[in-house]
């Protein structure tokens, strides 16, 4: 999941008398048998970040509603456009809104979405951590992002696995394409704003870094919590597209990867 989020549960939430069990993505078969009678929600996202992997919403759905708890999905990589959990199953759906509809990395924005009784308890917190939020239960003054503000997501899918130079030095180990690609019941085309791969020829962290700090148009960020673990191979890029025009992300990474 997010780094931030994962901060929150791992972190922040302890102190609140709140734990979290954690599993991976390739676990999620063992919700069942995680859930305890204390438990109260399971939280995952999907397709994840940033490895882009899909988890059953409609499965763990199941198993937490048999234990009593609440789902709640982070839908923000699929966006609503390519995977609708409340349909599957999920309680609750959140998403980051500064991914899609900020765009310009100036604000932080966000959306819960479900029934009203279950919306209703967060009205409180959102009010007094400072989110002026408009809803159509409890309308209230700003806190809006401007009619114009984001919304437009360029497409760069298939650019970097099939630059020329991974066939000189060997092909991609695995292209995970955009998070939307990969939805159950969706065409295997459909894009959405995130897309990561894994490729044999960046030859490692120093040589990834190394090429993709020469980009222009993209901000470079690396980082390095539990990567291993959850398959976050050295070599492995995510990009993160905002409202750029689409052929200067294109020419942008061209020019990096030569």
């Amino acid at each position: 999941m997010y780094g931030g989020t994962y901060d929150l549960l791992g972190t922040n939430l302890p102190g609140l008398g709140i734990e979290t069990t954690f599993l991976l993505a390739n676990e999620a078969e063992n919700v069942a048998s995680a859930l305890t009678d204390r438990t109260r929600m399971v939280f995952f996202e999907t397709p994840t970040n940033p490895t882009l992997d899909v988890i059953d919403i409609a499965a763990v759905a199941r198993a937490a509603n048999a234990g009593g708890a609440l789902t709640v999905v982070d839908n923000t990589f699929a966006s609503p456009v390519n995977q609708n959990p409340l349909n599957l199953g999920a309680d609750i759906v959140v998403h980051s809104a500064t991914k899609y509809l900020g765009g310009h990395s100036d604000l932080t924005g966000g959306a819960v979405i479900g029934p009203k009784d279950l919306l209703e308890p967060t009205w409180i917190w959102r009010k007094n951590l400072g989110q002026r939020v408009r809803t159509t239960q409890w309308p209230t003054p700003g806190g809006t992002p401007g009619r114009n503000r984001g919304r437009h997501t360029p497409i760069v899918g298939g650019t970097a696995p099939q630059h020329p130079d991974t066939r000189r030095t060997g092909p991609c180990s695995e292209c995970h394409g955009h998070a939307g690609s990969r939805i159950p019941g969706r065409p295997p085309s459909r894009p959405a704003g995130k897309l990561s791969w894994t490729g044999r020829w960046l030859g490692g962290r120093s040589q990834a870094d190394a090429r993709f700090r020469g980009m222009l148009s993209f901000v470079f960020d690396g980082s390095a919590e539990e990567r291993s673990r959850r398959g976050i191979v050295d070599g492995m890029v995510r990009l993160s597209c905002g409202l750029e025009d689409a052929a200067d992300l294109v020419d942008d990474l061209a020019q990096a990867l030569s």
